[in-house]
């Protein structure tokens, strides 16, 4: 699986098909003597914009605080509760 191509990006669906947002971020573990691992995925503008340009990610997230939305944010989902991943992230949720 090629991670960027496959997961980035794609829109992400609960179990009854309701979007969720769109894959954001990768969340890797690192483990001591192992290869890394996909641990999950994140969704959220904050995530981003972090990813476009750092200073505007961390302004995003003090928006997010001010606004009284960053106990929800980011979502992030882990990468076992993924069913599927075709047109759309599957996920269980």
């Amino acid at each position: 699986m090629k991670l960027v191509r496959d997961l980035l990006d794609k829109s992400v669906v609960d179990r009854h098909g309701h979007e969720l947002g769109r894959v954001d971020s990768i969340v890797l573990e690192m483990r001591p003597g192992a290869p890394p691992r996909v641990a999950a995925i994140e969704l959220g503008p904050a995530v981003l914009a972090h990813r476009v340009w750092p200073p505007l990610g961390r302004w995003m997230k003090g928006l997010e605080v001010a606004l009284g939305m960053a106990e929800e944010r980011p979502l992030r989902v882990p990468f076992a509760a993924i069913v599927d991943i075709d047109r759309h992230v599957k996920v269980e949720r």
